[in-house]
């Protein structure tokens, strides 16, 4: 695959992928103004230092050693412990680009829901 036709698969990635959707099945997200708030996924805290902003599709942890921020390609690769490409896989949005399936934990979800 060609460098743009990879970095147009990403983008469509991102496009297709809800952050909100994708992030709140693994914490509870409270409104907050224009953003919305939970705890920590990978620290425990006991007040919401876990942001989310649904209009640019991007997230933060700003607790005490959190595991920084960024799209839900990071997001999937921060909380399953894998690299680029298999959180693209286990978004499952991009078989048009010949990627093989991977075990995808989010489908897993999707049925138990």
């Amino acid at each position: 695959m060609d460098p743009a036709a990879f970095r147009h698969l990403v983008d469509e990635v991102k496009r297709r992928t809800d952050i909100v959707e994708l992030i709140g099945r693994d914490i509870e997200l409270r409104p907050a103004g224009s953003h919305l708030v939970g705890s920590s996924p990978w620290n425990r805290d006991s007040n919401p230092s876990f942001v989310v902003w649904p209009d640019s599709q991007r997230w933060e942890d700003f607790s005490r050693g959190g595991n920084g921020g960024g799209d839900c390609i990071t997001y999937v690769q921060g909380r399953d412990g894998v690299g680029f490409m298999d959180a693209l896989r286990l978004l499952d949005v991009a078989p048009e680009a010949g990627l093989e399936p991977a075990t995808n934990r989010l489908t897993a979800d999707r049925s138990t829901n």
